[in-house]
C-alpha cells in the first residue's frame, strides 16, 4: 500500500455507496454518501480519503449531544435545512462532507474550521488554509458562491490506495457467503 489508484467518479461514488452500507448506514444514506464523495472528488478536494477516515471514528450519526458527529448526517441535516445564519455545529467527524451539497447548489455556504475554510456553491469551491483535520470543531453559515476556485472536473481521480482499500473492507460487509440456498434463489454467475 505505497501509491495511489486510478478511480473514475462512477467507481468512486458506487464504492462509497457499497462500504457506508457495509459500515452500517441506511441504503438512502449511503447513497447520498457516495454522492457527496463523488462531488467532492470533482473539484480536487479529498472525499475519499475523509470519508474512509469517518468510518474508522467513533461518532453520533443520531445525537443530541455528547461525541463528534458524523458528518455524513450534518451533511444531509444541512441539505434539507441550509443555514439562514451562522450556525456553530461543535466537534463534526470529517467536516469537509458538510460542503457537498452546496458544490451544485446557487445558494453558497462556508464551512469553517480551526486552520482554514471551505466556500462552496454555483460548481465551484474555495479553500483558504488547510484541509480540516478527521475531527474538527466546525461551523457553518451561508455565503455568495465564490467567483473563483476549483470548478468540476468530471475525469478520473488517483485516490489513496489505504483509503480505498478500507472502503473495500468495508464494502465486501453487503456481499452474502456463497451457499446452496443463495444459488437457488438465483445468486452466482449463471443467474
Amino acid at each position: 500500500m505505497t501509491g495511489d489508484l486510478p478511480r473514475s467518479l462512477a467507481e468512486i461514488r458506487a464504492m462509497v455507496t457499497k462500504a457506508a452500507r457495509g459500515a452500517g448506514c441506511a441504503w438512502g444514506v449511503a447513497g447520498d454518501a457516495g454522492w457527496a464523495v463523488r462531488h467532492l472528488e470533482s473539484v480536487d478536494l479529498p472525499g475519499v480519503t475523509s470519508i474512509a477516515a469517518l468510518f474508522d471514528q467513533d461518532r453520533c450519526c443520531a445525537c443530541s449531544g455528547g461525541g463528534p458527529r458524523c458528518g455524513i448526517a450534518q451533511m444531509l441535516a444541512l441539505s434539507d435545512l441550509p443555514p439562514d445564519e451562522g450556525r456553530d455545529l461543535g466537534p463534526v467527524v470529517a467536516p469537509l462532507l458538510l460542503a457537498a451539497p452546496f458544490l451544485t447548489a446557487s445558494q453558497g455556504l462556508t464551512v469553517r474550521w480551526a486552520a482554514g475554510s471551505l466556500t462552496c456553491g454555483g460548481g465551484r469551491a474555495s479553500l483558504i488554509g488547510q484541509l480540516p483535520g478527521v475531527v474538527e470543531e466546525a461551523s457553518v453559515a451561508p455565503a455568495s458562491a465564490p467567483s473563483e476556485g476549483s470548478v468540476p472536473d468530471w475525469r478520473g481521480r488517483q485516490v489513496p490506495e489505504a483509503a480505498w482499500l478500507r472502503l473495500e473492507e468495508l464494502a465486501a460487509r453487503t456481499l452474502v457467503p456463497e451457499s446452496e440456498q443463495s444459488r437457488a434463489a438465483g445468486a452466482g454467475p449463471d443467474s
